[in-house]
């Protein structure tokens, strides 16, 4: 709570047509690396603001589930790998859009007398 606000932990889904792909074991390589790149994108966002993140263990949680309820399920070690690309997918797309919001900012202030 560096900035004095604080948040509600873990990241909340309500996608009808993953929820489907779930119950029935399957899931889009697509799909699942962009659900794992929204899932981790807190933590992505906290490591890019501070420097470093704290907490992620709901959405952590939340990931081993997923990955252990796909047929066939994914190791460990395809755990780790898809959690790291996540997470740097997802501090990099965040990385790269601040940096345009700040750009398109300085375009506007210099635009507008």
């Amino acid at each position: 709570m560096q900035m004095g606000i604080q948040g509600q932990a873990g990241t909340q889904f309500w996608d009808d047509k993953l929820e489907r792909e779930l119950a029935e074991g399957r899931l889009s390589n697509t799909a699942f690396d962009r659900y794992c790149m929204v899932l981790f994108g807190g933590i992505a966002a906290e490591a890019l603001v501070y420097g470093e993140a704290e907490g992620g263990e709901n959405d952590e949680n939340l990931f081993r589930g997923v990955c252990l309820l796909l047929q066939p399920p994914l190791t460990e070690a395809q755990m780790s790998n898809q959690a790291r690309w996540s997470v740097m997918q997802s501090y990099n797309l965040l990385k790269c859009t601040s940096m345009h919001i700040g750009l398109l900012s300085r375009l506007w202030r210099l635009a507008i007398p």
